[in-house]
């Protein structure tokens, strides 16, 4: 008991440090000017459409559905516990939230920030679980020391919510497959039990409701677990009176996810042979969208339909028991219930989602990247990734070893997640945006693989293990980037350069006449911005706090500004986004304002990295143009 007592007390020293650098470092991110980045402006307008009672969802890139949720529910108790204490004003919830953007933003924020820290905890106790104290210090330290996870837990996001979720529904999955007796399924307390393993599924299905991808971890890590481990639900061979009369109670629940998959994939192929000429032309608009759906749910009913197969005869009975046996057929089932209660807008807002689908199946293409010959596109893919896994030598030498350790010794614990982490290259198709936060969800099961050998070191007999084991994580903090720590570097600079971005909307708000547009460009994003997204989002806004003026979020593409006249606001590292991929998309259509004659440069604010630009165009000439 007391040695039990000791380690808790060290688990919590140890976290509190980490947390306590991680608040001392980036903690007042929270407070950034409240328009910092415009992947805030579209949760934030969902929360509060949510907080409203409205459930139409229209933004579902992540889709963050379970976060709206979350956030909507805990913005509209503290106005109502205001309200009953006489501190809202009066305001209605609606009034109340318009009135305190700043504060919206901050609360989102350190919602975020707090699962980001709640993250550290989580996979403490799963690698103390899998390895010892040693393993799980060195796995914590090196998720807290990420700069992808570190940036992208700064703002209002949706990944370290989804990073609590999987972890724990794996922390739950392994103890319980540590804690089933022999032949569970077929005791009396095997509802007890298809209930435990259905909360794993819950939780994995509300963090795909979360982040959509983080199925291409969750699914297979899953598989391994319970695939790698010693059966312990089924009999290797089932009796004859059960293979007589039909399917066990897990073929049972693959053929039900069989024929729900195969009715989405027949209506997916018979819907737009209905009279209805708007679903005819719904499907039109959408086809790689509608490709996509067909082809996840036809590789789902094939794969269910598979193991049904498996499980109706005895030849690869004893198979299916072992890698889609109750416990496995009791997470999806779980995975299934996840989806349905944390997408449960989908019943009314689908067509949101297939333009989602849409749109990152064809317009989130790396079009520089597809141009190179395929050998040297692999090579950059796979380099840029295996740079954010392992950014420092020490890093690349802990993660080399580990894999190799785990292999040799064929670690039957830390197996499927090596696999997970390795499959992560082959998860995402390989013409896509390359992008920092797409290894974030995979951090934990790649640094479960770094730790091991300290984990090993650690366990060599005292006091030399873990001396050994101190010392590599020593040398952890001292090769490896400090993302917290670059991320409250920034903070100065984010400043000046919202500050310039403000004086230059009040610049151009004081200038602009009737009929003229104020077209922001990405890095320019500002207060009139977040309005005009709430009006693309048909979130409602009071007429009383929207600002004046006619505002265009520009991309960059001429035909936007075609027939019109007013300011553009630019910096110089939009030219690489409304020039650079625009064209590249569409040739001829990406305008650079710096170069270009029919922009003239009027006002300037700041210089270098926070430099703040706005450029007078007149383009009524080219009214109807497509160029």
């Amino acid at each position: 008991m007391g040695k039990q007592y000791t380690g808790t007390c060290f688990a919590v020293l140890f976290l509190g440090v980490l947390a306590a650098v991680a608040l001392h470092n980036f903690g007042l991110c929270i407070f950034r000017v409240w328009f910092y980045k415009s992947d805030e402006y579209v949760i934030a307008g969902e929360v509060i459409r949510f907080a409203q009672g409205s459930f139409r969802q229209h933004f579902f890139d992540m889709p963050g559905t379970p976060y709206i949720a979350l956030c909507a529910l805990l913005w509209a108790g503290w106005h109502g516990l205001l309200s009953l204490a006489g501190g809202a004003g009066g305001l209605n919830l609606a009034g109340y939230t318009y009135g305190h953007l700043p504060e919206l933003f901050y609360f989102l924020r350190g919602v975020t920030l707090f699962f980001y820290l709640a993250s550290y905890g989580l996979l403490y106790v799963l690698a103390r679980r899998l390895m010892n104290t040693g393993g799980a210090m060195a796995a914590t330290l090196l998720l807290a020391l990420s700069l992808p996870y570190a940036d992208y837990s700064s703002f209002v996001r949706v990944e370290s919510l989804t990073m609590c979720l999987i972890l724990g529904a794996l922390l739950l999955a392994v103890r319980w497959l540590d804690l089933a007796p022999e032949g569970w399924a077929a005791s009396a307390e095997a509802r007890a039990w298809h209930l435990r393993f259905a909360c794993v599924g819950l939780l994995i299905g509300w963090a795909a409701a979360a982040r959509l991808h983080s199925l291409t971890l969750t699914v297979p890590v899953m598989f391994f677990l319970f695939g790698l481990r010693e059966r312990r639900g089924e009999p290797a061979k089932a009796p004859e009176k059960e293979a007589r009369t039909g399917l066990p109670w897990p073929g049972r629940i693959w053929l039900a996810i069989a024929m729900l998959s195969g009715g989405a994939w027949v209506a997916l192929w018979v819907a737009p042979l209905l009279p209805d000429e708007s679903l005819r032309q719904e499907f039109l608009a959408l086809p790689a969208a509608v490709q996509l759906a067909r082809t996840a749910s036809l590789s789902a009913m094939l794969v269910s339909l598979l193991i049904v197969w498996a499980w109706r005869g005895t030849r690869w009975r004893a198979l299916a028991g072992r890698w889609a046996g109750a416990g496995i057929g009791s997470v999806a089932a779980g995975v299934v219930a996840g989806l349905a209660t944390g997408l449960f807008p989908l019943a009314t807002q689908l067509h949101y989602l297939a333009v989602s689908l849409q749109f990152y199946s064809t317009g989130y293409l790396d079009r520089a990247r597809m141009l190179l010959p395929f050998p040297e596109n692999v090579r950059q893919y796979l380099g840029y990734f295996l740079h954010q896994f392992v950014p420092d030598p020490v890093t690349l030498a802990l993660s080399a070893a580990g894999m190799i350790w785990i292999a040799v010794e064929r670690r039957r614990a830390l197996a499927p997640f090596l696999l997970a982490a390795l499959l992560f290259f082959v998860s995402r198709p390989l013409n896509l945006v390359v992008s920092p936060h797409h290894v974030i969800l995979w951090l934990p099961v790649w640094y479960l693989c770094a730790a091991y050998p300290v984990a090993r070191a650690w366990a060599w007999r005292a006091p030399y293990g873990p001396a050994a084991a101190c010392a590599l994580l020593a040398a952890v903090v001292w090769s490896a980037p400090n993302g917290p720590k670059q991320i409250g570097s920034t903070l100065a600079a984010d400043y000046h350069s919202r500050s310039n971005v403000a004086r230059a909307t009040d610049w151009m708000k004081a200038r602009l006449v009737q009929g003229e547009v104020e077209a922001v460009s990405f890095y320019c994003f500002n207060e009139p911005v977040f309005y005009a997204w709430m009006d693309h989002l048909e979130v409602p806004v009071p007429e009383s706090s929207k600002p004046p003026g006619r505002t265009l979020i520009w991309w960059g593409h001429r035909r936007d500004l075609a027939g019109q006249r007013g300011f553009v606001c630019a910096t110089p590292r939009d030219v690489e986004l409304t020039k650079g991929r625009v064209d590249l998309a569409e040739p001829g259509q990406g305008t650079d304002p710096y170069r270009e004659p029919a922009f003239h440069r009027v006002a300037t604010f700041g210089s270098g990295a926070s430099q703040v630009d706005v450029f007078r165009f007149d383009l009524r000439s080219t009214a109807g143009q497509t160029n």
